[in-house]
């Protein structure tokens, strides 16, 4: 094989290996590893009922932004207090 095809071929497999399929199973067609069972463990350890309606308050703010977002374009502005920087 020549240089320049092996140069080729070291590119194109470099370049399926940084795709996002790579990364997410269900994308891939891959059988996703189980992970211990103490990472569920540790999931009913820390998960609060209050948490789901806290994350669908957060897809809600996320709607209207995104509206607002389509709607202005380029237009739209971060807009972050001064308190909201300093405590991070």
């Amino acid at each position: 094989m020549s240089a320049g095809a092996q140069a080729g071929t070291t590119r194109k497999q470099h370049k399926e290996d940084d795709s996002i399929a790579s990364i997410f199973t269900s994308l891939s067609g891959e059988v996703p590893d189980v992970l211990p069972s103490r990472f569920s463990d540790l999931k009913k350890e820390i998960w609060r009922d209050d948490m789901l309606q806290t994350w669908k308050e957060v897809l809600e703010e996320l709607e209207v932004a995104t509206e607002q977002v389509t709607a202005h374009g380029s237009e739209v502005s971060l807009e972050l207090g001064q308190r909201s920087v300093l405590c991070g």
